[in-house]
């Protein structure tokens, strides 16, 4: 399920934040907390997370699996290296048995969270019909995407 929110709260167990190179370098994001700027800051200035496309950093926030994503450069931005990013994101490891994922868009245009909610629905489609029950082991999931009050 998809759910929208006009603000970043990092109230759900886990968020994955979207970040180009340029966003971070400046500590300019899209939400308030003050806590996971500084701590972008910190993993910036030590290059452990700069927004590299496809680059993934989890961090642990007041019992909260914060996933940071590297979306590339804003110049070289593509819908589609979104969608694939995003994708890789939601369906890594750590938020493998997470039941709410809260998603921090670069920006909130509306073809960014277009291809956010395409990347949600169709990447995490699993075709499993003829899979034995037994077998059927899905963790429903429950996305909420952060935009704009429009």
């Amino acid at each position: 399920m998809i759910s929208f929110r006009t603000l970043a709260k990092f109230d759900k167990g886990s968020a994955v934040i979207c970040l180009s190179e340029e966003q971070v370098q400046k500590n300019q994001f899209a939400f308030n907390q003050s806590e996971v700027k500084k701590l972008i800051a910190d993993l910036n200035k030590s290059k452990q997370f700069s927004g590299k496309e496809g680059e993934l950093f989890p961090v642990l926030i007041n019992k909260n699996l914060i996933l940071l994503t590297g979306i590339g450069k804003e110049g070289e931005f593509s819908l589609t290296s979104f969608r694939i990013t995003l994708r890789n994101a939601v369906l890594t490891r750590y938020l493998k048995k997470v039941t709410e994922i809260e998603i921090v868009l670069p920006d909130q245009k509306d073809p960014t969270v277009i291809a956010a909610i395409e990347a949600v629905k169709l990447g995490t489609y699993v075709w499993d019909k003829y899979k034995f029950e037994c077998q059927k082991k899905k963790v429903k999931k429950e996305y909420h995407i952060i935009t704009s009050s429009k």
